[in-house]
């Protein structure tokens, strides 16, 4: 092939012993030109704008993951306090991707993420559940980040 990737078959039908689909086979070039996050607009009646969300890197992924495990603090489900505000802030951007509230180490400060928290609930609400979706945040990741799992500490010591 001229791109340089290698077809792979997938999994057999059934019913017609044809692959469903071929897709080519992993490629350092193939992976790493996946720069693209999911953007989407969101509609903020309450504010004198529209905004866009989007799905995070690996870095600000990392950066947000730290950021939630940081405000629990020592008291594991203690510090829900400011988690739209957080998500928010790592996944608001402007219509080509760019995150609005990233400083110079591309994550948002801890000021901003705080004048975040004192806003209006209502867009945070629907900026939090965008984000929730383009980032796939389930209900059981956001447990873990703020402790509320069940099944002890999660650090594999089995110990609660």
């Amino acid at each position: 092939m001229s791109n340089g990737c290698e077809m792979v078959a997938g999994p057999v039908e059934e019913s017609t012993g044809e692959p469903p689909h071929e897709r080519p086979a992993a490629t350092k070039d193939l992976i790493l030109g996946q720069k693209n996050p999911t953007i989407e607009p969101v509609k903020t009646p309450d504010w004198p704008c529209d905004v866009y969300v989007r799905s995070m890197s690996s870095d600000v992924r990392d950066a947000y993951d730290l950021c939630e495990i940081a405000a629990r603090g020592d008291k594991p489900g203690s510090n829900i306090r400011g988690c739209r505000a957080r998500l928010a802030a790592h996944t608001v951007c402007d219509k080509d991707g760019s995150l609005i509230f990233a400083n110079g180490d591309g994550v948002p400060s801890k000021q901003d993420i705080e004048a975040i928290g004192l806003l209006d609930s209502r867009p945070l609400d629907l900026i939090w559940s965008v984000g929730l979706r383009l980032n796939r945040l389930s209900q059981k990741d956001q447990d873990e980040l703020l402790g509320n799992s069940e099944g002890g500490t999660g650090d594999g010591s089995g110990s609660a």
